[in-house]
């Protein structure tokens, strides 16, 4: 391989595949434990509110507000953050894509 040329086809190729790999190891591992997470608190709200209907009408005690109340607001809160941790991400997500179509025009 002529060190003055450019990086060939081939090795181009395989730069861009570990990067397109690397981006998807960094997806996966901020989507799936979210999702999961995101699932779990979402379908807490109406098991808990059937299982433990007595518990979770009750007032919590340093706000006078139900348990339930509590857990519907939190769920609005944590909506919230997780879309702007997705969003944060997405920025570096958005940069490694970039790079990978910018050196696939090479």
């Amino acid at each position: 391989m002529d060190p003055e040329k450019p990086e060939t086809n081939e090795s181009l190729s395989r730069l861009q595949s570990e990067l397109l790999r690397q981006l998807i190891r960094r997806k996966k591992r901020l989507l799936i434990p979210m999702i999961l997470l995101f699932a779990v608190f979402s379908f807490g709200l109406p098991l808990f509110v059937s299982l433990y209907p007595r518990q979770m009408s009750r007032p919590a005690p340093w706000i006078q507000v139900p348990w339930g109340w509590l857990y519907a607001f939190a769920q609005i809160f944590l909506t919230w953050l997780w879309g702007w941790m997705y969003w944060n991400s997405a920025k570096t997500f958005d940069r490694l894509a970039e790079e990978i179509r910018q050196r696939g025009k090479i």
